[in-house]
């Protein structure tokens, strides 16, 4: 009995899991089979208390589903209720368990009687709209959301060539009531994915997860992916993106080594086809780095993740191509993962970018070249930084092994990785450039490098080192103010609201050579939706932009 029990505790500590990671059907089906058996009282309670969250869950949709249209009809104004019925019919329509918070202003207030139905609406809508936290009670306002909601999408799913389309939707948007810089930032982050791939259902423990296929094209790496059971456009999702070994297909990259944890944890796992089965070596070229940044974005707005934790791991050449990635990019990333994989030369002089992303790295002390190749790279990670900061690195060498798949190591890594995110907006940005691609480092945007430092624009080996001379560029922060040691000749302050300490009440002030320049802090909709649809990034938006020469 007491074997059973732990085992029944085992179950719903990986059903808590599943639920945090919006599996919910499943959870509740497990929860329910547990009624009724002879089990210790804790775990009886535990699962009769999973039961009776989805039960009240439930109830709380149906009432608001009968709610919202009688408040609505308490509308007298003819126009406006004409408008209320038009999003009451699109907030019902996505209504589920995944996005019923965000009307939890309107479950409130609904029992005040005072309360007036207009304002009841707009709760509800801009609730939808915006989030639960952030609604508002003008629903004129929410209106204008409303209709900003559609524009923001056709922004979003516009060609690139159609800059003139975009133009127009952002002059849209100024004229609509209601719609301000900061209520655009909260709308962008509810948002749906935008033209989705299409998925082909995949069998895994506990349910279905899907399996999908983006092309490559002339400028950008295509990829297989998978996503988790019960994936749902209503929530945000942690992406690790994956390059395999030598020999070795996507697919069994994916279904080998991470569709258990990930489908378990809620992750989506991408594998990009950069490179074939048969390829021997990564060149490391900027084109190979600009096809994998073009299909971060389009994943970015493809799928629903949670920006702030992605991840790039690899096996064997996989690691080698994800720690070089890491380190020219590492604004993206919330860490990186080496399995069996060596190090890069020129890796060695890019260490220190971004110390804040962390580390895992696997190996076998039997590895052909780990010291040579591996180990360097490894103590050059370690090391202080010149501004006194650390990384954090998990290191495992394993005696006695060569290359190996180190499939006991995916609980860790997911542990590892549950444990992670992304430093949004870091004090320092200090940073080696080697290639016309190394142009975004969270809060920087830098503008053409020029050619004399792109050292290794072109296909290089392993242990090619830079010929010519890296670019190094050093800019930290500190409330409102940016001191710029070293900068390209025409760069950009990515400024928002939300970097830590930064008061919009007062001006931005940046130095450099010794001048001090003060700007007015004045969030634009068009830099936000320009830096948007550029990178994809819902979790780190610009509200304002400032060019630095």
């Amino acid at each position: 009995l007491e074997l059973l029990a732990e085992q029944g505790r085992v179950i719903l500590s990986d059903l808590e899991q599943r639920r945090s990671a919006g599996q919910h059907m499943l959870v509740e089906s497990a929860a329910r089979a547990y009624d009724g058996k002879e089990l210790p009282p804790d775990v009886l309670v535990r699962a009769r208390q999973m039961v009776s969250d989805y039960r009240d869950t439930d109830r709380r949709i149906e009432s608001l589903r009968l709610r919202l249209p009688a408040v609505l009809a308490r509308i007298d104004d003819a126009e406006m209720k004409q408008h209320g019925e038009e999003m009451v019919r699109a907030v019902v329509a996505d209504l589920n368990r995944n996005t019923v918070n965000r009307l939890a202003a309107f479950e409130l207030f609904s029992t005040v009687e005072s309360t007036s139905a207009e304002t009841l609406i707009a709760m509800a809508v801009s609730g939808w709209l915006l989030g639960g936290e952030n609604s508002i009670e003008n629903i004129s306002d929410t209106w204008g959301l409303f209709r900003a909601r559609q524009l923001v999408i056709d922004y979003a799913t516009t060609a690139e060539q159609n800059s003139v389309q975009r133009f127009e939707i952002i002059d849209r948007l100024k004229s609509l009531e209601g719609v301000t810089v900061e209520r655009l930032s909260h709308l962008i982050r509810q948002l749906p994915a935008f033209d989705p791939p299409a998925m082909e259902p995949v069998p895994v423990a506990g349910g279905t997860a899907g399996l999908f296929r983006i092309p490559g094209t002339t400028t950008m790496t295509g990829c297989l992916g998978l996503v988790p059971p019960e994936y749902s456009d209503a929530r945000t999702y942690p992406l690790v993106v994956v390059f395999p070994p030598r020999g070795i297909t996507p697919e069994a990259v994916v279904r080998d080594w991470w569709m258990n944890e990930a489908c378990r944890r809620g992750y989506i796992v991408v594998v990009p086809d950069l490179y074939d089965a048969t390829t021997e070596e990564y060149d490391a070229s900027a084109e190979q780095h600009r096809s994998v940044l073009q299909l971060m974005r389009l994943l970015r707005m493809s799928l629903r993740i949670d920006d702030d934790r992605v991840f790039i791991a690899g096996h064997g050449l996989g690691g080698e191509v994800a720690v070089d990635l890491c380190l020219s990019h590492s604004d993206q990333f919330a860490g990186m993962v080496s399995l069996g994989g060596m190090g890069r030369r020129h890796s060695n002089l890019a260490a220190e970018n971004f110390p804040s992303v962390a580390g895992y790295f696997v190996v076998g002390d039997q590895q052909v070249q780990w010291r040579d190749r591996l180990e360097s790279l490894i103590v050059q990670l370690l090391r202080r930084t010149e501004n006194r900061e650390y990384r954090d690195v998990t290191i495992c060498v394993y005696p006695a092994y060569g290359f190996d798949r180190f499939a006991n190591e995916a609980r860790d890594v997911f542990e590892w990785m549950g444990v992670h995110a992304r430093t949004r907006y870091p004090e320092i940005v200090d940073v080696q450039l080697m290639r016309s691609t190394d142009t975004s480092w969270a809060w920087l945007q830098i503008g053409e490098i020029p050619e004399k430092f792109r050292s290794l624009e072109q296909p290089s080996t392993w242990d090619a080192t830079p010929e010519s001379k890296m670019a190094q560029v050093a800019i930290r922060r500190g409330g409102n103010s940016f001191w710029l040691t070293s900068v390209a000749s025409t760069s950009r302050l990515l400024i928002s609201p939300e970097i830590p300490e930064f008061d919009p009440g007062k001006p931005v002030v940046f130095n450099m050579a010794g001048r001090r320049r003060s700007i007015g802090y004045q969030p634009e909709i068009a830099h936000l939706l320009e830096e948007f649809y550029r990178t994809g990034d819902r979790s780190r938006l610009c509200f304002m932009r400032i060019d630095v020469k």
